[in-house]
């Protein structure tokens, strides 16, 4: 594990998170304290975006195309739900269900 900026990265991987009609490709890291998705510089939606665990209501499984089973999704308290695409989704989703088990 490495830290970043104080905090110990648990995750640090190649990720897509669906924006509307855009696949955008980044990096997914999850900290002790927070999903991070940062984009590549090539999209045309390079915002980051930052979900802080403790607002994470609720995690589970989606497949991309509804057939390829390569993504999570979570849903935060302010009901905006984030949609990735990521390689090893499992330890992924039971991480963040232990942390918002615990909450």
């Amino acid at each position: 594990m490495v830290k970043t900026k104080g905090k110990e990265e648990i995750f640090n991987i190649p990720a897509n998170l669906f924006k509307g009609w855009e696949g955008v490709g980044g990096r997914l890291i999850i900290t002790e304290e927070k999903v991070v998705f940062t984009p590549h510089k090539v999209n045309f939606q390079t915002e980051q975006v930052e979900v802080e665990l403790s607002s994470i209501i609720e995690v589970g499984r989606r497949n991309t195309l509804k057939l390829v089973p390569n993504g999570f999704y979570i849903k935060d308290l302010k009901g905006i739900e984030y949609k990735f695409v990521v390689y090893g989704r499992n330890e992924i989703i039971g991480y963040l269900s232990n942390i918002i088990g615990k909450s």
